[in-house]
């Protein structure tokens, strides 16, 4: 009987069976945010190690984002830096301090569909917050707290934005994100080297990546804008969408580089075989 009550709440691979919430009832490409109490312990599988800190008193938490299948091992070692880092860290904080009631749509520029938590491991504080959301809705799950946001952005994706909505995507500040109307936003198709889609026309793109101006609209002139303070949009009035990184070929030069110099590197350092 043990043993099948703990088949039962881990589930195979020792993933909790509350995960298939998230992994099995959804579709399309998101992201999770996984939350935890300042403890110096891991998330439950597939969540991980813990990447970034929001402090908030007795609602501080340790955070990290995945993908929709958890924490993959080419993640081990890639630090959550950047404005798009900080950006999440403000806008979790915001939620867990009490000073706004609109998480899901602060976390939808990130593509996060779910926040995930162990429920023996978050502070009532925390989850009092969370729970205070009007736009996260907590669902029915055994041994995970699940809240589902329904504004959450595709991680790439085309709108149909009038001047004002427009307005409100490129600026700086969270509180016009909270006043942003949830976009109905077309999901672009992942392709090798960027994305590709179809929109009406007059459309914005929005990219949930940290801006970069090597991104461009295949055949648009048009220069990407900032989306939300840090993420990577455009303006187009094509019907065929293809958006395609330009700078892939340094990159990828520099990292061969880095393999090149850290091999060498292991080759000097190599301990003699002692007979």
């Amino acid at each position: 009987l043990a043993a099948g009550t703990g088949d039962w709440a881990v589930g195979p691979g020792r993933v909790p069976a509350a995960w298939a919430v998230v992994d099995s009832t959804a579709t399309g490409r998101f992201r999770v945010l996984w939350i935890v109490d300042d403890d110096g312990a891991s998330f439950p599988a597939p969540g991980g190690d813990p990447d970034g800190l929001v402090e908030a008193g007795d609602a501080s938490l340790r955070f990290a984002l995945t993908d929709r299948s958890g924490v993959l091992a080419v993640d081990i070692g890639r630090p959550l830096v950047g404005p798009g880092a900080d950006a999440l860290r403000a806008s979790l904080a915001e939620i867990v301090s009490g000073t706004t009631t609109h998480g899901g749509a602060l976390l939808a520029p990130f593509g996060i569909r779910y926040v995930v938590a162990d429920e023996s491991r978050l502070a009532g504080s925390a989850r009092v917050a969370l729970d205070a959301q009007t736009d996260l809705d907590l669902v029915p799950s055994s041994g995970l707290l699940i809240w589902r946001s329904g504004s959450a952005l595709p991680l790439a994706g085309v709108a149909a934005t009038t001047p004002a909505e427009d307005r409100l995507v490129i600026s700086t500040r969270r509180g016009d994100i909270q006043r942003l109307p949830a976009l109905a936003t077309a999901p672009l198709r992942r392709v090798p080297g960027g994305w590709d889609g179809t929109s009406e026309g007059g459309s914005r793109v929005l990219m949930s990546t940290e801006f970069d101006g090597a991104w461009q609209v295949v055949g648009d002139t048009r220069q990407p804008e900032r989306a939300f303070g840090w993420a990577t949009s455009f303006r187009t009035e094509a019907s065929d969408v293809s958006i395609r990184y330009g700078a892939q070929l340094p990159r990828t030069i520099a990292v061969w580089l880095l393999a090149g110099f850290w091999a060498a590197a292991l080759w000097i350092t190599r301990k003699p075989v002692r007979r």
